[in-house]
């Protein structure tokens, strides 16, 4: 006999019952109302991240083994034959993939995010705990966060669908197409899941007050470019519609425990966010206050921290790659500059010349922060900014390869920058890592350029960059 467990949100089967089950028939009933019954959970503060967290409350040891909810595959993904399943784990807040033995892909580069009341995105771990080969397939574990229960729509998608990728080996990389995003989604069209046990691990989150549409991927089909972007086939992948339902919400964790002391700056919205003649650092006369290191992507930052009310000069360095920083140009930064950050990361993966893999790359940087080092001798302050990801536009889908700021290969890229300043530190040097990626990954689509963080995303991004490192406004 079928054993079927039932909780106020969930219908859970167990694992050993799943082969009697059809794969398509949905496992979880839909709550009544949009928020379901939240879970009873002290909660916490943690001294350490300056987060909140809410303890979950574990079902018992008898019943949790095996406990899961299936999700629904979607019948026209290009993976469908090879999935075995895809299951949510609730109280672990966990999503697995199980794939068939013999599937083509051995281990696929995925990304899954969350939608609905917030944005959460799914955490895929690495190593021997994060993905399990055995003689019936493989599974892959992914974990997530949202602030709040109820009932979030879920996507999972195929960035790669190959053997792991050899970071080290710049050709390797360049062999390595993107699946293709007209039939990479792997979860059904509508697929949802019930959240029961919500964890707020980072100072804010995206939110909305009335979920309209799920958020999917979006992506540039060939030939949605301008003036042809306009027909229905575009409209419906590239359109950023989806993402002006969410707003940013700072977490009271962060006042409560008094991580911002001079408290969340206002930054007023920039037409213009490309001119930088003003800038301070092109004056012999001035000093900078804070000065952003990079090319476009920096140079925006800029833009937005001049518009934060109340901060002294902003300045900005053009640098497109880390080898192209010197001893003459960081003695006239680190002199000008009374906080640098640096944020170059996509012309190294982008321009056909001076493609770099993940590893080629993060030497570059190690050996540019020991140039800091060595020629710093104004003692600046010197911040590592995490890499922006881009929305996939149709240059970077071309086949053969085109550019490489795949999410995939940017993910890496911060990985190892922030290892790099994580050994620095324990070695007794001055370098931060400073990580936006609560602010800017779960609207890594939104870009609406298809290069560029949008400008919503950018501003709330400024605020984090002020109020972290505690720049002199007021």
């Amino acid at each position: 006999m079928t054993k079927i467990y039932q909780s106020n949100t969930f219908l859970f089967v167990r694992r050993d019952a799943i082969s009697s089950l059809s794969s398509s028939r949905r496992l979880a009933e839909r709550p009544t109302s949009r928020n379901a019954q939240r879970t009873s959970g002290e909660v916490v503060f943690s001294s350490q991240l300056n987060t909140a967290m809410v303890k979950r409350k574990k079902p018992r040891n008898k019943q949790r083994q095996g406990l899961f909810e299936l999700v629904e595959i979607e019948p026209v993904s290009s993976l469908r034959k090879h999935i075995e399943a895809i299951e949510h784990v609730p109280w672990r807040r966990q999503v697995k993939v199980q794939l068939k033995a013999g599937s083509r892909c051995r281990r696929p580069y995925l990304m899954g995010r969350l939608s609905g009341q917030s944005i959460g995105m799914i955490d895929w771990e690495t190593g021997q705990g994060g993905t399990e080969f055995h003689t019936n397939g493989t599974t892959l574990k992914g974990e997530y966060n949202v602030p709040t229960t109820g009932r979030y729509y879920i996507e999972i998608i195929i960035i790669y669908c190959t053997p792991p990728l050899d970071y080290y080996d710049k050709a390797s990389i360049h062999d390595k197409c993107v699946e293709n995003q007209q039939f990479s989604r792997i979860t059904a069209l509508n697929a949802s899941i019930n959240v029961a046990y919500p964890n707020i691990l980072h100072y804010g989150y995206w939110e909305t007050p009335r979920v309209s549409t799920p958020l999917y991927t979006r992506w540039q089909p060939s030939g949605c470019r301008p003036p042809n972007d306009i027909s229905d086939r575009c409209i419906e992948k590239t359109s950023l519609r989806r993402f002006m339902q969410y707003r940013f919400r700072w977490s009271e964790a962060h006042a409560s425990r008094g991580v911002f002391p001079r408290g969340i700056p206002k930054v007023k919205m920039l037409q213009d966010w490309s001119d930088h003649a003003d800038s301070c650092a092109m004056s012999d006369a001035r000093k900078c206050h804070v000065c952003t290191v990079g090319a476009s992507h920096s140079r925006r930052l800029y833009r937005f921290l001049e518009g934060v009310e109340g901060m002294p000069e902003v300045g900005y360095f053009e640098v497109k790659y880390p080898d192209d920083v010197d001893k003459e140009l960081i003695v006239r930064m680190t002199e000008k500059c009374g906080t640098i950050v640096l944020g170059l990361s996509q012309w190294s993966a982008y321009t056909p010349e001076k493609r770099y893999s993940p590893y080629q790359f993060a030497q570059q940087y190690d050996d540019m922060l020991s140039l800091f080092e060595k020629y710093n001798a104004a003692k600046a302050r010197i911040v590592v900014r995490s890499v922006h990801r881009i929305s996939m536009g149709d240059i970077m889908l071309h086949c053969p390869v085109w550019e490489l700021r795949t999410p995939t290969i940017m993910e890496r890229y911060n990985v190892l920058l922030r290892e790099i300043c994580a050994n620095r530190r324990k070695k007794g040097h001055d370098v931060e890592f400073l990580d936006t990626d609560f602010i800017t990954l779960p609207m890594w689509d939104s870009s609406r350029d298809w290069n560029h963080v949008m400008e919503k995303v950018q501003k709330v991004e400024a605020q984090y960059v002020a109020a972290a490192l505690e720049l002199d406004y007021s």
